[in-house]
């Protein structure tokens, strides 16, 4: 994706060992097979403290994936980004996975951020608006109706409150 800067996740993670001529940088993951698995399984253990509580979960249940944004993307392109990853993750929520031993789980995918938190929150101000603005007309309405008693003490502050929002 073009605004991203970085993308962290278990699969492009470095491992440091000791060696005889000093240290070796490796590829936490170097592939898919039985032993490559296995590899990647000794170096998560080996070096627990270092990936447990960051990228991994304590109890090894969650992994994260951690996008960063370049530095001068704006909110829209963050915004942009969350979307696309959405939609990466909704094809995949709520399928099973049965390659953890333990039995078949279903997989999910929370998400966290500053473009989660402000999606979220146009989503529930938007639930909001749709929920109470007809509340509030109908109350405005019935208390214009009290105050006034005839028609037009409803219809002209209405039409005005209209108008001066449309202004």
């Amino acid at each position: 994706y073009p605004k991203v800067n970085k993308v962290i996740s278990l699969t492009n993670m470095e491992f440091i060992e000791s060696s005889a001529e000093g240290m070796e940088v490796h590829s936490i993951l170097e592939g898919f097979s039985k032993e490559e698995l296995a590899s990647f399984r000794y170096r998560l253990n080996d070096w627990r403290q270092m990936y447990e509580g960051t990228v991994i979960s304590r109890d090894g249940s969650l992994a994260a994936i951690i996008i960063q944004p370049d530095k001068g993307a704006s909110e829209e392109e963050t915004a942009a980004i969350y979307q696309y990853m959405e939609g990466i993750v909704a094809e995949y929520r709520g399928a099973e996975y049965s390659g953890t031993g333990y039995g078949s789980q279903d997989l999910s995918f929370p998400m966290a951020g500053k473009p989660v938190i402000n999606k979220e929150i146009s989503r529930s101000v938007f639930r909001d608006v749709i929920f109470l603005v007809p509340i509030a007309a109908f109350l405005i309405i019935v208390v214009l109706f009290f105050s006034f008693r005839k028609p037009e003490g409803v219809l002209f502050p209405i039409i005005s409150l209209a108008i001066s929002c449309i202004w």
